[in-house]
């Protein structure tokens, strides 16, 4: 789908939200401050609470708090996707599907949420191709995993 997942999260769309982040305790460009001003600050205070600085044994796992958003309870998750950050520009990218998956698999065990929105994790800074997000998407639907769960992969459009 298409739109803000910030502005849809505050409209109820999902009980829970996720979004892709690095091993190092920083959320200061793409959704991630967005995200975690949505929740008082709790999100990196959770990161950085429950996951040690540097830890490269994070990828492939999540974090996650709780927070009421216009009287409903939401479950916002880090997943640990990326082990370093910096910008597309210099070429590298950041994003490991395979951590990509590990994560979501792992937050689908513990969310009680039914319907998750996801932004398109890896394909911004992090320097990951659609193509590759979109074949993340089809080994997850193609799992022997059965949730009873609704992943809606929004795409940022103002």
């Amino acid at each position: 789908m298409k739109g803000d997942l910030i502005e849809l999260t505050k409209e109820g769309q999902f009980d829970t939200v996720a979004h892709g982040c690095n091993c190092f305790h920083t959320m200061g460009s793409g959704i991630a401050p967005r995200l975690n001003n949505l929740t008082g600050g709790r999100l990196l205070n959770e990161d950085k609470a429950k996951t040690h600085y540097g830890d490269i044994n994070k990828m492939g796992t999540v974090s996650y708090v709780t927070h009421n958003i216009n009287r409903k309870r939401v479950e916002f998750f880090n997943l640990y996707t990326q082990y370093n950050y910096g910008s597309r520009p210099n070429g590298e990218v950041y994003i490991h599907w395979d951590s990509l998956y590990n994560s979501i698999m792992l937050m689908m065990d513990l969310t009680l949420g039914r319907d998750i929105g996801i932004p398109l994790i890896g394909c911004g800074l992090a320097g990951g191709e659609r193509e590759d997000f979109e074949m993340v998407m089809h080994r997850l639907k193609d799992s022997p995993y059965q949730y009873d769960i609704n992943l809606h992969v929004v795409e940022f459009s103002s």
